[in-house]
């Protein structure tokens, strides 16, 4: 057999090796593993792993089968049992202490890094995945896996930072020319995802058909499939709907759970949807919904829901099932956040969505508070950010010692130590805040935030501040006609900040178009 990374020729056990030699061999070894892996054949990887059940390993090579393990799940749909796997082997890797060397441990943990990346792009949890890469890109020392960290960086830096193609071009050919066609073939793919989304819809074409080729060339089943799914995106986006469906037919199966399935009939939604055929664009729409419910699907599950409540709250006026499908996805994302994936993008909205639908079904609801017609961030238009936190945590100190007679209990509420709220307490006292005095009763002053502090009063410092910084840069990017710069100087940070802070905010949610 060949190996599907590098295209070398290798027995069926070389990649196994690594599991039975010693220490010195084992990084020999390791890019053979990795690359098959990395390639992700459905088929190859099931066999793969069974005969690994089978033989002795050593106890420090344990998370290296399970984060193969955990690819498996991912390229099955799987997302977020893979989510989970990953947190149980990311404890067990850095709390293990009985590696060879120093140098084994890296490569495994870059390993893990490596693949936790691409779970977390995939469940469009970008900010994550970056951190992911460069954590490990700065641990291996193993060139070709140098390689293919900076491929990923570089698609990741086309994708969300600047549009330059040639620099994402150079890491392509780099792998090319090091013999290692598959990861060339994702490079190239991904190339034409990023011109597609700037319509430069020739050179999509283009990107596509070297993928293609460099994908049959090898035999690479599995990319092929996705390349044909681009395609047919491709041409869906360019009105081709006939050209769609000819690339949609040349994608092939492995199983009746296979993740393509749902991408397939969510293509085949937006064609009918552009030809008239709502209701079949909706029965497409809900037999992918099925499939990704019994996969957990995390990437395509939400968009879902999300399209399936927007088209009978919207098209068919009918509440209930808007409710129905909205809450599903509601549901599910909330159990996501619970499991520590971001509750952005798609999965904001339609968590926001159901809760919209519901104030709109009951006006009424005791959950409504006397600021809930009231903006709560509008105090911050103008301000630069120092005051506007400043402003923010002034007020929740406020509202919590209204309950926490004194600053211990404040600090064991707010999960902060108590060195850390004097300190915050000491800050704003500095700056001309009042705050409560001891053995001073104080009521509650009506502010903008003091609805948005109550509906979140349970969190922890922490987490309020997070949800807080999220929501008001969403109120100002709209306020500030999504215009950075002009962010930036009204906020007086440097606009590099402003483009972190804002990057969950402009990742386009392309509902129902996969790559």
């Amino acid at each position: 057999m060949f190996s599907p990374i590098d295209n070398k020729p290798i027995s069926s056990n070389t990649a196994l090796q690594i599991f039975t030699s010693d220490s010195e061999q084992f990084l020999t070894y390791f890019w053979e593993f990795f690359s098959l892996v990395a390639i992700g054949d459905i088929q190859f990887s099931r066999k793969l792993y069974d005969h690994l059940s089978t033989i002795e390993t050593h106890p420090w090579q344990a998370p290296m089968i399970e984060i193969g393990r955990t690819k498996f799940l991912s390229i099955t749909g799987h997302l977020f049992k893979a989510h989970k796997n990953f947190q149980k082997i990311s404890q067990q890797v850095y709390t293990q202490t009985n590696y060879p060397s120093v140098r084994i441990r890296n490569e495994i943990t870059a390993f893990l890094n490596y693949e936790k990346s691409l779970l977390a792009a995939k469940m469009k949890d970008y900010h994550q995945a970056e951190i992911y890469l460069h954590a490990g890109n700065n641990l291996t020392s193993i060139d070709k896996f140098s390689l293919a960290f900076e491929l990923q960086l570089e698609i990741f830096r086309t994708k969300h930072d600047q549009p330059n193609l040639a620099r994402l071009e150079n890491s392509i050919i780099k792998l090319e020319a090091a013999g290692i066609p598959a990861l060339a073939c994702i490079g190239w793919r991904n190339a034409g995802i990023i011109s597609r989304k700037l319509k430069e819809f020739s050179k999509a074409a283009k990107y596509y058909k070297t993928a293609l080729s460099l994908a049959t060339k090898h035999d690479l089943s599995l990319l092929r499939t996705q390349i044909y799914i681009a395609l047919a995106t491709l041409n869906s986006n360019m009105g081709n709907y006939n050209a769609a469906r000819e690339a949609l037919n040349k994608v092939k199966f492995s199983e009746s759970l296979d993740p393509i399935i749902p991408s397939k009939f969510e293509i085949l939604a937006v064609i009918e949807s552009h030809e008239g055929n709502v209701a079949n664009s909706i029965e497409l729409v809900k037999q992918a919904l099925e499939i990704n419910l019994k996969l957990d699907n995390v990437a395509l599950l939400p968009a879902e829901c999300m399209h399936l409540g927007e088209a009978y709250e919207n098209h068919f006026k009918n509440l209930d099932q808007a409710e129905y499908y909205y809450k599903i996805g509601y549901d599910h994302c909330i159990r996501y956040a619970e499991n520590g994936i971001s509750l952005t993008g798609d999965r904001k909205q339609v968590v926001d969505a159901y809760v919209r639908l519901l104030k709109l079904k009951d006006k009424s609801s005791p959950s409504s508070t006397k600021h809930s017609h009231q903006d709560p961030f509008t105090f911050s238009e103008g301000k630069p950010w120092k005051q506007i936190k400043d402003i923010f945590q002034h007020q929740l100190i406020l509202h919590h010692s209204l309950d926490q007679r004194n600053s211990k209990s404040m600090a064991r509420k707010l999960a902060l130590p108590p060195t850390t709220l004097y300190s915050l307490q000491d800050r704003l006292k500095q700056r001309g805040y009042l705050l409560p005095q001891k053995g001073v009763t104080t009521t509650e002053e009506s502010h903008e935030l003091s609805g948005f502090i109550q509906q979140h009063t349970d969190l922890s410092w922490g987490e309020i501040n997070k949800i807080f910084e999220r929501e008001i840069m969403h109120h100002l990017y709209e306020k500030y006609g999504y215009n950075k710069h002009r962010m930036a100087s009204i906020l007086k940070i440097s606009y590099p900040s402003i483009i972190k802070m804002t990057r969950e905010l402009t990742q386009v949610d392309e509902h129902l178009l996969p790559n």
